[in-house]
């Protein structure tokens, strides 16, 4: 099986505990390879437990890795734009629910894929 070469963005509570976690654990499946975060200290540590060597502040950087999918677990008020940067990077998601805040947001998630 293939391992998807996968970058997460957000470290905070649920990204730590539940998806870098996962990632990790789940090596099998996944080669858990970049990191983004806006705190230094939060990617530094995480870059060091996991061996994470692509560690960037925003999801732009994030993007611009080598990635077949990225794992979005920010704050809900960001998870729309980021959804609609990954579709334009041609990157496969994982996205944390609620997709988007607003039925408008929604359609122009929905757009951005087509």
């Amino acid at each position: 099986m293939k391992r998807l070469r996968t970058g997460l963005v957000g470290a905070g509570l649920v990204g730590q505990a539940e998806h870098a976690f996962y990632l990790w654990e789940e090596r099998q499946r996944f080669d858990f390879v970049a990191l983004a975060d806006a705190s230094a200290a939060v990617r530094t540590a995480l870059g060091a437990r996991y061996g994470i060597a692509e560690l960037h502040a925003d999801i732009q950087g994030l993007l611009a890795c080598n990635l077949d999918a990225v794992v979005i677990a920010t704050p809900c008020y960001w998870h729309g734009a980021m959804y609609i940067d990954a579709y334009a990077a041609g990157r496969h998601f994982y996205g944390e629910k609620p997709m988007c805040i607003s039925i408008k947001e929604g359609k122009t998630i929905l757009q951005a894929e087509h």
